[in-house]
Formats: C-alpha cells, sequence, structure tokens
C-alpha cells in the first residue's frame, strides 16, 4: 500500500489570520507547508491521520477521537476565522480501536475531555484545505507512555489502514526545540535535538531517532517527539524515501517541515 507522510509543525502565527505580519519571518515553513500539503494533495488520500500533542491526552492510554465530526478555530489566539470541520473516519477509528483490544493495547476513543480541534491539528489542516479537503479525519494523541509504544501505536493504524483498503496520509504534528532563546529561554540541548532530529528524519534513520535519550528531550521542551515516534512506527519494514523542505527558528521554537513516501 503506496502511502505519504508528513512532518509539520503547528505555530497558530503560521495562519495569517493570526500571524499577520508575524507570518514573514516564517516564510521558508510557509513555502514548505505549502509544498508538502500540493504533494498531499496530489496524492489524494481517502483519509488524513493527524498525530497531535495537543488533544485529549493521558499518562497512560492513547486517545483517538470519537464521533461523526469536529470543529475547530483560532479564537484563542484571537482570531475568529478561519473555521474547520472535519469529517471523521469513524469505520477505521473502529479498526484501530479493535486491533488495540486484541492486543491488550492501551489505545481507544474513551474519555474525550476537548471535542474542538486543537491547533496541533489545525495548522498543518489549513495548509492542506488550500489545495485538498476531500478527505476524512483520524486525530490520535500523544501519551505518556514509552515510545516503544508509540511505535506500536503507528503500526496499528497501519494495519487497520490496510484491512479497509485505505489510501492514507499521515501528518505528525510536532514543533521541535522551545529552548533556542526565546520567550521560552535558551538550553543548548536545544540545538543538539533540533539538528539530530531534522537529520534523522531526512535521512530515515528512526533507529537513531527512537533512540533518542529522555533527558536531553526534556531539556530541549520539545513538542512533538511522540508525533515522529507514531510515524516511524507507520513506516517500520517499508521502503521509505524522505526529502526535508526547511528548518527555521525565528522566534526561539524549531519548525521542520519534511515530506516522505512508503
Amino acid at each position: 500500500m503506496d502511502m505519504i507522510l508528513a512532518v509539520m509543525p503547528h505555530p497558530p502565527l503560521a495562519v495569517p489570520e493570526v500571524g499577520r505580519d508575524g507570518v514573514l519571518k516564517i516564510s521558508e515553513t510557509v513555502k514548505a507547508m505549502d509544498e508538502a500539503s500540493r504533494e498531499i494533495a496530489d496524492f489524494r488520500p481517502d483519509t488524513v491521520v493527524f498525530f497531535t500533542p495537543h488533544g485529549t491526552m493521558y499518562n497512560d492510554f492513547f486517545h483517538i477521537s470519537p464521533g461523526a465530526e469536529a470543529r475547530g478555530d483560532f479564537a484563542r489566539f484571537g482570531a475568529r476565522t478561519p473555521t474547520f470541520s472535519a469529517r471523521y473516519d469513524s469505520e477505521l477509528v473502529a479498526e484501530i480501536s479493535i486491533i488495540a483490544e486484541e492486543q491488550n493495547f492501551p489505545a481507544g476513543s474513551f474519555g474525550e475531555r476537548e471535542k474542538s480541534l486543537d491547533h496541533g491539528v489545525l495548522v498543518p489542516m489549513y495548509y492542506l484545505n488550500k489545495f485538498f479537503s476531500d478527505y476524512k479525519t483520524v486525530r490520535v494523541s500523544q501519551s505518556g507512555l514509552s515510545v516503544s509504544a508509540h511505535v506500536d501505536l503507528g503500526a496499528m493504524i497501519m494495519q487497520a489502514a490496510g484491512n479497509l483498503g485505505r489510501r492514507i496520509c499521515v501528518v505528525a504534528s510536532g514543533d521541535l526545540s522551545h529552548k533556542l532563546g526565546g520567550s521560552y529561554g535558551f538550553a543548548p540541548e536545544g540545538e543538539i535535538f533540533d539538528r539530530d532530529v531534522m537529520k534523522y528524519l531526512r535521512e530515515t534513520d528512526f533507529d537513531s531517532l527512537l533512540a533518542m535519550p529522555y533527558d536531553l528531550r526534556e531539556a530541549a521542551g520539545e513538542c512533538g517527539y511522540g508525533s515522529f515516534a507514531m510515524l516511524a512506527g507507520c513506516v517500520a519494514g517499508r521502503e521509505v524515501s524522505a526529502r526535508q523542505l526547511s528548518y527555521e527558528c525565528p522566534f526561539g521554537v524549531g519548525y521542520g517541515v519534511v515530506i516522505f513516501h512508503a
């Protein structure tokens, strides 16, 4: 089964109605998000699976959003428009949940706390919908479980998609280090984390990516490593090609865009 995957950041300021002139300071990220979205649009997936660090998150459980649909906007970031609606692929959600239950794995659609789409989904969706919007959605939140558990869930999602014959795109939403000298401060681990993550992603060196020390990730103040680990699980055992489209950090937070074909 052919598939397309992308790592995309989720700064609300990348949306012009929120960021206004600040968008100009991340022009390379904006250009890359457009390019990745065009490639996804050309692929025409049935379903886009979003991995987000800003959904309903539990320490010991992976939450997959339930129901038929959800809506979201950037009101909390000071913009009434644009607004978004997503049609959930409830059949694929159910299939993932069945596989998880069969394997006694802690994932499913129980325990939703916030139905509205979070900005980890909304920012990539803003760019994707500029070029293609005729798709269903699955929203999967990170958890406090191990890196290997995130990898396992990615593999289960691919198994479920294969069982249903779904043509899917995976978007791993995540910013990189928040410790690059902006409002969150500076830590030398931030530069190391971003350098290594981008290297491992563009070289598809997922073994090294998944072996990154917890202390380094914690000190870097990362936001998205769990999403990247789930993406690694999606491509496990597959031939993968990758292309880095951008990396920049003008506000002290790392933003990287990488596109994958598998």
